[in-house]
Order: C-alpha cells, then sequence, then structure tokens
C-alpha cells in the first residue's frame, strides 16, 4: 500500500508519473476500457477531468489518470465549466440527453440520463454514471500534483461535492482495470481506487476539518 504523510499533508503518498504517454496512443486502451466498439468509435472523444485550459505545465495534461471517454457532444458542452451536484435549471440552461443532444424540458426528468449545462454561470451537472470517477480523478490530481489544490477546488469541484461523489457512486469495475493499464503505463496508480477509503482521510487533513459523517461507511 503506498501509504506516508508528504508536505501536501495526506495518508496516500502521491507517486508522480514515469512517463507520460501521448494521449494519441492512448485511444486505444481506453477503447478497450470504456468497452467502445468499432461501431461507436466516433461518438466519444477523449475527456480531461480537469481540464486542459487549468493545467500549465502540457505534460501534466497527457496523465492518463485525468482522461475518461466521453461521448463527443457531451464533452463540447462540458467545456471548462465547474462540475455540479444540483439539479437546478437557470434560464439560460440547456438540457441534454445521454449522448449530448439537447431536449426539452417537457416532464420531470430522470437524473440518471440526463446532463445540464448553464453556460452563464460556467456549470455542468454530468450523469451520475460519471461522477465517482470524476470524484477520484480529481482528488488523485490535486495531491499528485498539489499546486492545482485551489484550481481545482475553485473551478473543477467543490471538496465536499467530491466526498458525497466518492461514496455515493463507488468504484466501478472499469476504474479498476483502467487504474491496471495506466499503472503498467506510467507506473503510478491512482490510489484512490486501490484504496478508497483513503480518500475522506486525506480531505480531512487537507481541509483540516471533521470528516467523521463518513467513520461508518462501508468500503
Amino acid at each position: 500500500r503506498d501509504i506516508g504523510v508528504t508536505g501536501v499533508q495526506t495518508c496516500a503518498l502521491p507517486i508522480l508519473p514515469k512517463s507520460y504517454i501521448n494521449i494519441k496512443n492512448t485511444r486505444p486502451l481506453l477503447n478497450t476500457i470504456y468497452n467502445i466498439t468499432k461501431e461507436n468509435h466516433k461518438l466519444y472523444s477523449i475527456e480531461h477531468i480537469v481540464p486542459k485550459s487549468f493545467i500549465k505545465n502540457k505534460k501534466l495534461s497527457s496523465d492518463l489518470h485525468n482522461l475518461m471517454l466521453y461521448p463527443c457532444n457531451v464533452n463540447m458542452h462540458r467545456s471548462n465549466y465547474k462540475y455540479i451536484s444540483d439539479f437546478k435549471l437557470y434560464d439560460k440552461s440547456y438540457i441534454l440527453d445521454h449522448n449530448g443532444n439537447k431536449i426539452d424540458y417537457k416532464k420531470p426528468m430522470n437524473h440518471l440520463d440526463i446532463f445540464i449545462k448553464t453556460n452563464e454561470r460556467h456549470l455542468f451537472l454530468p450523469r451520475e454514471q460519471y461522477r465517482g470517477e470524476i470524484a477520484r480523478a480529481c482528488m488523485y490530481f490535486l495531491t499528485t500534483y498539489p499546486k492545482y489544490q485551489d484550481t481545482i477546488f475553485d473551478n473543477v469541484l467543490d471538496p465536499f461535492t467530491l466526498l458525497t461523489w466518492h461514496h455515493e457512486y463507488p468504484v466501478q469495475h472499469h476504474e479498476r482495470e483502467k487504474n491496471i493499464a495506466v499503472n503498467e503505463l506510467q507506473k503510478n496508480k491512482n490510489v484512490y481506487v486501490s484504496y478508497p477509503e483513503l480518500l475522506v482521510l486525506d480531505m480531512q487533513l487537507i481541509l483540516d476539518k471533521d470528516l467523521s459523517i463518513f467513520k461508518k461507511y462501508k468500503y
């Protein structure tokens, strides 16, 4: 287990990638992890969970733990907007279906199947299936590259949404498979996928708050 105490006050000892792979060369790997077939290959594109526009070092934008496959239209709509958790429609909001196509608000929505984009406020509500993975990727990035901590909390995902999503949407099978595959290439893991119980411990140190509400959670 990668455990230690570091200058960024975490229980998990962040390990930098030993190499950064060209993103273009990772698409076959991501297709396999996300079960994308040849028939629908063009419907998906690579999404930077922590947006490239916030990452000053171009090398870090190739970190595979920060990449996922999104439907192309969703990727375009999300841009670099901040992820939010509350279902709220503003006057300039758009409702998007699971492929990122705009749909009309005609009846109560199934929150599982939609995204909400609000341009004026730069906010984006993702589908539930992506929320846990987003949370753990953000936590990985801010502990591995601690100078981005404030940027992530302020502009990508606030810490309490991150905590909630991590617990409400537990680690999925494809995240474990992705973690193994990325480790083979980069020689580092997202420890919050390998050891999900570490996330709340680290967040408690980072925020300097008592997060005992999560104490009895069964990982």
